[in-house]
């Protein structure tokens, strides 16, 4: 009996066995290497018309991606923080941050210079995270001011947020 389950159990593994090497064979790589072909097709259709792809764009844009991605969690941790830090009257228009330099440019507006310059107070004390900070294009409309923070934070800032 043992040996009947056994000798059915094989056969059933080779039928296995063979429908997928016909499976591969016939269909899944056939399928891949048209995809390949077509591809290749593509690239030189795409050389022969002379698209005017620029290679040296291509690999400023891929090198800026690289850049992006291998600075998002530190980004992403220092942004986080960053909310701490902020005056409750002060909002941003636009941050921007430059990891290998480790500037912070902010673009934004406060209720009033009072609450800018407790800001900036704030910023000047915390010598232990940030190296310089300055203030420029100052703006006053309507008792909101508007204004452009430039902040160099130190590197220990960036290494403490990313651990």
């Amino acid at each position: 009996m043992i040996e009947k389950i056994i000798s059915v159990i094989a056969i059933g593994a080779i039928i296995i066995v063979i429908g997928v090497f016909l499976y591969l064979r016939f269909w899944a790589i056939p399928k891949g290497e048209e995809k390949i072909n077509s591809i290749a097709t593509e690239i030189s259709d795409l050389r022969n018309q002379g698209a005017g792809i620029n290679a040296v764009s291509i690999g400023t844009e891929i090198r800026d991606y690289k850049v992006l991605l291998a600075s998002r969690a530190t980004a992403s941790l220092f942004f986080e923080s960053f909310e701490k830090w902020v005056h409750p009257q002060i909002y941003f228009d636009n941050i921007s941050l430059d990891i290998p330099s480790r500037t912070v440019i902010l673009t934004g507006k406060s209720k009033g210079f009072q609450p800018l310059i407790q800001q900036l107070a704030y910023f000047d004390s915390q010598k232990i995270l940030i190296e310089q900070s300055s203030v420029s294009n100052v703006k006053s409309s309507l008792g909101v001011v508007s204004f452009d923070l430039n902040l160099v934070v130190k590197p220990e800032t960036l290494k403490q947020i990313s651990q």
